[in-house]
């Protein structure tokens, strides 16, 4: 049911302004790539590319294979070390802030254009729904563009 593997980068500006980077192995999501149905559907050309299904159970871990945990957007970037950590950011107020994903695993770090450039399926968070159902069907339900 779940059978992609996406890699989540999540970049964002500390006090000082310096910039930090992290990269986030998913195993086990499901990514429904389907621009021309939203434009369809809604009119929108600025519509969603991608849906991307993350369950609350995946399998998150870093480059070198060490196992992170999920915390909301504003308990990660509060975080001393976020090596550990990974989120989901659609940006909201913050333009020191970017959360993008890639369909495959990548091990280094690349901009979302970089990216983009070099992958058919890179795209920037616009949206995360959560999806807290109870069981199985917890997810996190994110749009891309």
């Amino acid at each position: 049911m779940f059978p992609h593997v996406v890699t989540v980068f999540n970049s964002y500006e500390d006090d000082d302004l310096k910039m930090h980077n992290s990269i986030t192995i998913l195993r086990g999501v499901l990514l429904d790539v389907s621009k021309g149905t939203n434009v369809a559907k809604t009119g929108l050309s600025d519509a969603d590319a991608a849906t991307l299904y993350i369950p609350f159970s995946v399998d998150a871990v870093s480059t070198t294979g060490d196992k992170k945990t999920y915390v909301e957007p504003k308990a990660f970037y509060a975080a001393k070390d976020q090596q550990s950590l990974w989120t989901l950011d659609s940006g909201g107020k913050s333009n020191s802030t970017a959360t993008y994903f890639v369909k495959g695993e990548v091990s280094e770090m690349m901009s979302l254009a970089q990216l983009q450039e070099k992958y058919d399926y890179a795209f920037d968070v616009s949206t995360v729904d959560v999806r807290d159902f109870g069981g199985d069907m917890m997810h996190w339900q994110v749009g891309g563009k």
